[in-house]
């Protein structure tokens, strides 16, 4: 390999230790659950928030297909079919959805509404590479409303 090739090689592995360390840095800090999938769905990161919400930890969330994980039923217990998910849909067409009062699934087997936000991830191609969620439990938020009323 000759000199520039690998001073290259070098600039884009620094560069994408960079990005991968802010991206932990954001999880971290975000006040809100995120997690990010990649085009199949499979889920790459989710931070404490996102974890403590869904109830689990983060070795047996990472890895999995984040529908049939946590978005697979609907509300009235039928199927909640993929192609109609607004994560795949993200990924599909390239833009970001909102969605208020969807139905999330914990780990234990219990359910949560959630609102959310979902946008596509690219990579240095403009290409998508995958998605990132970010959702408010509403059961929890609730409660915390109802909390700060009587501590007011």
């Amino acid at each position: 390999m000759t000199q520039s090739l690998e001073n290259e090689n070098k600039k884009l592995k620094e560069a994408l230790t960079q990005v991968l360390y802010q991206n932990e840095m954001l999880l971290g800090w975000v006040n809100g659950a995120v997690v990010t999938v990649d085009i199949k769905g499979i889920v790459l990161t989710a931070n404490d928030i996102a974890l403590n919400s869904l109830g689990y930890l983060a070795e047996e969330l990472i890895g999995k297909q984040y529908h049939e994980t946590f978005h697979h039923t609907l509300e009235d217990g039928s199927e909640y079919p993929w192609d109609f998910c607004p994560v795949f849909a993200a990924i599909e067409d390239g833009s970001s959805h909102h969605v208020t009062g969807d139905i999330f699934w914990k780990a234990d087997g219990s359910s949560f509404m959630a609102d959310y936000i979902v946008s596509p991830v690219r990579d240095e191609n403009n290409v998508i590479s995958g998605a990132t969620l970010i959702f408010r439990n509403l059961t929890e938020h609730k409660s915390l409303q109802k909390q700060n009323v009587y501590m007011g």
